[in-house]
C-alpha cells in the first residue's frame, strides 16, 4: 500500500460529501476538457472507495468532454482567426448546452 491511499481516500470521502450536499440544492455537472473516459478513470486511480461512477449515476450528474462540443467548423475559425482559442470555445459550447 502506498503512503498516499489513506490521504487519497479521505479526499475520496469530502469529493462524495461535496457532490451530494450540492446535489441536494442543485443541479449539477462536470465539464472538463479532457478526454473521455477520464473523470472515470481518473476517479479510479486518485479517489480509492469514492465509487464516483456509480455516484455520478445515482445523483444524476451529468459529465459533459468539452472537446465533444466543437464543431469541425468551429475547430477550423479558430485555427484561422487569431486570438480565438479552440478550448474556450469547446468549453463555452459544453457549458451552454450542460445550462439548457
Amino acid at each position: 500500500d502506498s503512503e498516499f491511499c489513506e490521504p487519497l481516500a479521505s479526499h475520496a470521502a469530502v469529493v462524495r460529501e461535496t457532490l451530494q450536499a450540492a446535489r441536494r440544492v442543485a443541479r449539477v455537472a462536470i465539464v472538463t476538457l479532457a478526454m473521455r473516459p477520464w473523470v472515470d478513470n481518473s476517479s479510479e486511480w486518485f479517489l480509492p472507495g469514492g465509487d464516483v461512477k456509480d455516484l455520478l449515476e445515482e445523483l444524476e450528474i451529468p459529465v459533459y468532454y468539452a472537446r465533444e462540443h466543437v464543431t469541425k467548423a468551429q475547430r477550423l475559425a479558430a485555427n484561422q482567426e487569431e486570438g480565438v482559442d479552440v478550448y474556450t470555445v469547446a468549453k463555452r459550447n459544453a457549458m451552454k448546452k450542460c445550462l439548457r
